[in-house]
């Protein structure tokens, strides 16, 4: 009896193992992602070395990680292809890094109009002290268009931006680690510097030091629409067909204890605005900003500052930090020629003014950051791949052509490239071409001195058998935005 119930013990063991070796067995190809390998140029040895990783996320809840080792190997090789799966029961964010945008602005003629549906008469006004008034100087072009257009009808009207303002209003967000900040005048009073809203003195500040006086010959066109009980049900405002604007289009760079940040002073036509009244004139800003022990940063507005002077016939194009954060990387384009212009920040002087490419029909689409070197890359599929020297400033290390085909709309979203000294590995979305969204898997090419070495594309098994009309809601997405990363390792 005790023989036959060790027995049975022993065949109880071996089944519950069995079925756990089987159903891991089973699950491990399950949550393995598959590849497709489709070769549209060169050899794939070409791509020796180069290391994809490709994170996937459905929902937030469900996550495929995936390695894939390029080269000539066989992707039915199962160590060139690994995938981790996991699975979270609630949504699951921690992957998405925080970003931060340092000082934006923009103009805001709107600010202080609200238009309220639930009034009898459609239309209020509301000022920083809460009362019903005309607030902003187009509210009185709006009441006049209000009383004009009759109830079941839209009605325009085009005014003239100098009769209602002599500066730009501004508006914007100071966005830095541990702040964010809405820089803004059209708020209730209670709500004035209590988070995210800034507190008057800091709007003021802001306002106050870029003064920048409206076109002449700027003019908008606005609309409003009235429902058949004679309430407003929308409003809003346009430029002019055929007419100038300017549009404040900032960019920033972050350290430590300041954002740096300036400003596109071209309109809409390519004319320079007056940037005379700021103080120091046009160039690089600094915001200083302290930081308490709990974190959060506190700006200091009042100690903003003209730090550096630009050249204003220059179109800014973008900047940001240098590797060691001690140098400013700005990006201008002026007489067709694509420009990389370094400044120290320490001693605030240009280090080094580089014309990478001409430009002539092309505009440049993406700079790839890639750390000790950075890809200008162009809208034709052209590149210019730049390396940083000991002494800060960057020499010319490549050029080339990459077909349009394999960038897709890489060339607007995720990409990756990276550089062994003399080949360029260049990874972007394999996806639709009239929804990005709908990503089927990656495309991969190889790039030295000789030109294009290698192209191939790789469709994914988390792709297979979807819908093509499927929204976006039901297929799965990149897992975070530097989910698709290339690089080169020893490994063959």
């Amino acid at each position: 009896m005790r023989k036959a119930l060790t027995c049975t013990i022993l065949l109880l063991v071996l089944a519950v193992g069995g079925i756990c070796l089987t159903a891991r067995t089973v699950f491990a190809a399950h949550d393995q992602v598959t590849y497709t390998e489709t070769l549209r140029e060169g050899s794939p040895s070409a791509a020796n070395g180069a290391v994809v990783s490709l994170g996937m996320q459905y929902d937030y809840r469900l996550f495929w990680d995936t390695v894939f080792k390029a080269g000539s190997a066989p992707l039915s090789e199962t160590q060139h292809v690994q995938t981790q799966y996991t699975c979270h029961l609630t949504q699951y964010y921690g992957r998405l890094e925080p970003s931060y945008n340092g000082v934006t602005l923009q103009n805001s003629y709107d600010n202080g109009v609200t238009l309220q549906n639930s009034y009898d008469n459609g239309v209020s006004y509301f000022d920083t002290d809460g009362r019903i008034a005309d607030v902003s100087p187009l509210a009185a072009a709006y009441d006049a268009l209000y009383d004009k257009t009759a109830p079941g009808k839209e009605g325009k009207l085009t005014v003239l931006v100098q009769d209602y303002y002599e500066y730009y209003p501004i508006s914007g967000q100071i966005h830095l680690p541990g702040c964010s900040i809405e820089l803004t005048d059209a708020v209730a009073p209670e709500y004035v510097g209590i988070s995210p809203y800034a507190t008057a003195e800091q709007w003021n500040d802001f306002q106050s030091f870029f003064r920048i006086p409206v076109l002449p010959d700027e003019k908008l066109e606005l609309t409003l629409g009235r429902d058949e009980s004679g309430r407003v049900w929308h409003y809003g405002r346009n430029g002019v067909d055929g007419g100038d604007g300017f549009g404040l289009y900032t960019y920033s760079a972050i350290t430590a204890d300041s954002c740096y940040f300036t400003f596109d002073c071209h309109t809409f036509s390519g004319k320079l605005v007056d940037t005379s009244l700021i103080p120091g004139g046009y160039g690089l800003y600094r915001l200083p900003y302290t930081t308490n022990d709990d974190g959060t940063t506190e700006p200091q507005t009042g100690a903003l500052e003209m730090v550096c002077p630009l050249d204003p016939d220059a179109e800014l194009c973008g900047m940001r930090l240098d590797p060691t954060g001690t140098r400013l990387l700005l990006f201008t384009v002026k007489n067709d020629a694509y420009i990389l212009t370094v400044i120290d920040l320490r001693s605030m002087q240009q280090l080094q003014q580089l014309p990478i490419c001409e430009l002539g029909e092309n505009s440049v689409i993406q700079n790839y950051d890639g750390g000790d070197f950075f890809t200008v890359l162009c809208g034709n599929g052209s590149f210019t791949l730049l390396q940083a020297q000991l002494d800060g400033s960057y020499t010319p290390a490549l050029s080339g052509q990459l077909p349009l085909e394999a960038l897709g709309s890489g060339l607007y979203q995720s990409f990756d490239m990276d550089y062994d000294g003399t080949r360029l590995a260049v990874v972007s979305l394999l996806n639709d071409d009239t929804y990005a969204y709908r990503i089927y898997g990656f495309s991969l090419c190889i790039c030295d001195a000789d030109g294009l070495r290698f192209w191939g594309e790789y469709r994914s098994s988390l792709a297979a058998g979807f819908d093509p009309d499927d929204s976006y809601h039901y297929l799965c997405h990149l897992a975070a935005d530097d989910a698709l990363r290339v690089r080169w390792t020893n490994e063959t």
